[in-house]
């Protein structure tokens, strides 16, 4: 600044007299054209180069890990911020679910009903070493409560959910609605 004034062609009134410095406190009062340029460098040199240094890597590593990481970054925000907030699993969490899986198929297409019930439960639920408890929509669900009641019920109460899908005879076949509910309700149980 003080460069910028002794080259200036613009008449200043009063610079003599009225520009003075401030700051420092050594140097406070003194006029800004006979003051040495280097000396407020020694003062804010080190001060301005980390401050540029903490700016610069401030704006390209966070940018980058938002980019890279922003997911992960957010779910764990969010983990904390509960435990500050005072929130803790729920009693009984770990304990074991009432069914081992619950199994999710088109009721509707023969060969695939065939298939779950006399290959799937005779080989998961009734032998072998180890039997399993499967949750089943026809035959676990329970009368009179909403279709979507039962599907989140199947599902929270599952440790696994097995999807069984099939393409049909012509390829063409959409999926249904309780399959896409359940795979919507077991993507948010996940998160």
């Amino acid at each position: 600044f003080a460069d910028f004034l002794r080259t200036t062609p613009v008449q200043i009134p009063y610079l003599t007299t009225y520009i003075h410095c401030e700051f420092p406190e050594s140097k406070q009062g003194q006029s800004i054209l006979s003051m040495d340029k280097r000396s407020c460098q020694d003062i804010y040199g080190s001060l301005a180069f980390l401050t540029c240094f903490f700016l610069s890597v401030t704006f390209t590593v966070l940018p980058l890990l938002k980019h890279l990481y922003g997911w992960d970054m957010w779910y764990c925000l969010q983990v904390f911020w509960a435990g500050y907030k005072g929130y803790s699993q729920l009693a009984g969490a770990d304990s074991q679910h009432l069914y081992d899986a619950f199994v999710v198929f088109d009721t509707r297409n023969q060969a695939v009903r065939d298939w779950v019930y006399n290959e799937l439960i005779v080989n998961l639920e009734t032998s072998g070493y180890r039997r399993f408890s499967l949750c089943l929509e026809e035959r676990d669900w329970i009368p009179g409560l909403s279709c979507i009641e039962n599907l989140h019920n199947a599902v929270y109460n599952s440790g696994k959910t097995v999807f069984v899908l099939s393409s049909g005879f012509n390829g063409g076949e959409t999926v249904n609605g309780v399959i896409r509910q359940a795979f919507f309700l077991v993507q948010q149980q996940l998160l």
